[in-house]
């Protein structure tokens, strides 16, 4: 294990075994070593509540019918004008952080309702209107319940497979150090891994890590590293973890976090990598082809995106497909 590396409990005693919740898939990566997750410590903190799971209102998903490679069926049922139309409630809550409620399908947006009035313990969008009004600080909770976000570490491990052992040897073959943005990052997993990965192969205190994700409430907790034991759940190096972990601090101080939104503010350019995964396929369509012409411009001369399984790219892009879910830049 490296030396540079802890594993400690904050009573200074063993941590007794925590019940993990049955895995469809035990994490069996050959792209990392075993101790991986020694890169976490266990810390004997309370980690702030976290919502159920990238930044995104859940949704269904979309037909062929609606992808860019194909023409919408005309003989296909129609969203009603109710469901094409944001709810008021939802356009107020989305603005009061600075977001585009017209940037999301109405239908997934209307599905998370539900959830937000159960959150505020009220029965109608006017009743939680009101209640925000009185109370402003639920207004990130509820944002929280409208869009909700999805993260792990190493998460999919073919795609983690391939940059670890082609994308970012191949990167580095030409540069000291990566310049990387976790795009909709939610409680900052992903990110994590990359640094891990950037770590083992020594390219980590040359490097730029970036975080970025719409609800201040993610970024808190991708700010603090503190992570629940279910969340390193299948990796070896926890075969029985304590209820929470902490990552090491030489971590957290190569990542740095920024609230914002991606379809109007995606910091900088010449990014090396950029992973921007399952937040596109909850947009309307041409809110998906800003975000990844935007995303595509960001990126450097050679750079990649890493995407979503289920997300599909314009063929407009100056992009190739290298991988599963990974794509370079090719020029302009």
């Amino acid at each position: 294990m490296n030396d540079h590396l802890e594993l400690k409990c904050s009573d200074g005693n063993s941590a007794l075994p925590v019940p993990v919740p049955p895995q469809s898939e035990q994490f069996d990566s050959c792209c990392i070593p075993k101790y991986d997750l020694s890169h976490v410590f266990f810390e004997g903190v309370a980690r702030p509540a976290r919502t159920s799971g990238r930044t995104r209102p859940v949704a269904k998903k979309s037909s062929p019918s609606t992808s860019f490679h194909k023409a919408k069926d005309v003989h296909a049922p129609q969203e009603s004008v109710a469901e094409a139309v944001p709810d008021p409630f939802l356009v107020w809550l989305l603005g009061r952080f600075g977001l585009d409620a017209s940037a999301y399908r109405p239908a997934a947006l209307a599905r998370r309702l539900p959830s937000c009035l159960r959150q505020l313990r009220v029965t109608t969008a006017c009743e939680a209107k009101a209640a925000l009004e009185l109370r402003p600080e639920l207004l990130g909770q509820a944002l929280n319940s409208v869009l909700i976000g999805v993260t792990e570490f190493f998460r999919d491990r073919p795609v983690f497979d391939y940059l670890r052992k082609n994308l970012l040897p191949e990167l580095l073959s030409s540069r000291h150090g990566l310049r990387v943005l976790s795009a909709g990052c939610s409680d900052g997993q992903e990110l994590y891994s990359i640094a891990m990965l950037l770590e083992e192969l020594g390219a980590l205190e040359e490097s730029e890590l970036l975080g970025m994700d719409c609800r201040a409430d993610a970024i808190d907790r991708a700010r603090a590293g503190i992570f629940h034991a279910r969340e390193a759940a299948g990796l070896d190096a926890f075969p029985s973890p304590p209820a929470r972990s902490g990552i090491t601090q030489a971590l957290r101080d190569r990542c740095r976090w920024q609230v914002g939104d991606l379809l109007s503010d995606i910091p900088g350019g010449g990014w090396d990598i950029i992973l921007c995964r399952n937040v596109a396929i909850y947009l309307n369509e041409p809110h998906v082809v800003l975000l990844w012409e935007r995303l595509t411009s960001a990126l450097g001369h050679d750079g990649a995106l890493v995407v979503g399984k289920a997300e599909k790219l314009p063929p407009s892009l100056t992009l190739v497909r290298v991988a599963a879910n990974v794509y370079r830049k090719t020029g302009e």
